[in-house]
């Protein structure tokens, strides 16, 4: 039965109970874009629920699209993502069924881990790569060595920038931001070689072709995080912080443009809206925020300035701003 089929099921048994019943979204299967299946979702008091079928897959050689067909709980739970998200809650005998045999020691344990080798499993799916950090970051999980460096080959990075649709890559990224610890997060990325893929500068861009931008970014997002931290609890809500730390770490990029439609574009506002596929309010708001650190460092170099003996009076309009 596919995810679709259940979830009208599950449908059929609210309105008998005379429970609220919301309609079936389902994500269409998309394998040029390592969508290898069809999932459904459906609301369950007040919950969303995605509802896959169980899966086996075979690779012809001549092709990387896999053949689906319907599998055991075993071959399904192989083919996810991470050990700590391939066991099952088994709902007829109340028990969790762990068929990797990895996904309750490697939880104990604080572990990321691919049920396959993880080469296998990121050509599967190159977006897995993403979702381990996520979830690492999510955690403040380890990722295991292994994970790493498969992670880190150039098949894997060259997978992830041409089969993964910037939407999922985005949101990915959101979610890095929202988690425990988003700046561990970009350093895994730096640490694989694939921050330059989440964050592309496109080379019509004034920035010098093959600059390696990503650990200043990464760098400034560190020093906008630990200022956030010293805020009280609640000063920010969530979204808040997850703009201003998205902003932080494309700061080192103020000033590269790139040629959009015969007009000077910055690359910021590009990456937020074009790469990431985030919303035209994100964009606006990281440059807006930009604009605000140019302002902020101006005003922090006339202050210097007026320390070391500067004459005041004769600086009518610093004295105004350091009123500001």
């Amino acid at each position: 039965m596919l995810g679709k089929d259940f979830a009208e099921k599950v449908n059929e048994y609210l309105t008998l109970k005379g429970e609220e019943v919301h309609s079936v979204g389902v994500i269409q299967t998309n394998p040029e874009q390592s969508k290898h299946l069809e999932t459904a979702r459906v609301r369950v008091r007040g919950t969303w629920i995605d509802l896959v079928n169980l899966r086996s897959e075979a690779y012809a050689e001549d092709s990387r699209i896999p053949t689906m067909a319907f599998g055991t709980p075993t071959q399904d739970a192989f083919r996810r993502d991470l050990t700590i998200n391939s066991m099952f809650y088994n709902i007829n005998e109340n028990c969790v069924e762990d068929l990797t045999e990895k996904g309750m020691e490697d939880l104990r344990a604080g572990v990321i881990r691919t049920p396959l080798p993880p080469l296998e499993t990121f050509l599967d799916d190159p977006l897995r790569v993403l979702r381990s950090v996520r979830f690492s970051a999510r955690f403040q999980f380890e990722l295991e060595p292994a994970l790493v460096e498969a992670a880190s080959g150039e098949q894997v990075r060259i997978a992830l920038r041409d089969k993964v649709s910037k939407e999922r890559v985005g949101a990915e990224v959101d979610a890095m931001l929202k988690s425990q610890d988003p700046v561990e997060a970009m350093r895994h990325l730096l640490r694989m070689r694939i921050f330059n893929v989440a964050f592309p500068v496109p080379k019509d861009s004034n920035l010098p072709e093959g600059s390696e931008y990503g650990p200043v970014c990464v760098s400034v997002m560190r020093g906008v995080d630990a200022a956030l931290k010293q805020l009280p609890e609640g000063h920010l809500s969530a979204e808040d912080s997850r703009l201003i730390l998205l902003a932080g770490l494309l700061l080192p990029l103020r000033n590269v443009q790139i040629k959009a439609k015969k007009k000077l574009v910055p690359v910021a506002s590009h990456i937020v809206r074009e790469e990431l596929k985030m919303r035209t309010k994100d964009a606006e708001l990281v440059l807006a925020l930009h604009n605000a650190a140019a302002e902020f460092s101006s005003l922090a170099a006339e202050l210097q300035m007026l320390r070391k003996g500067g004459n005041i009076g004769n600086d009518e309009a610093a004295c105004r701003r350091c009123r500001l």
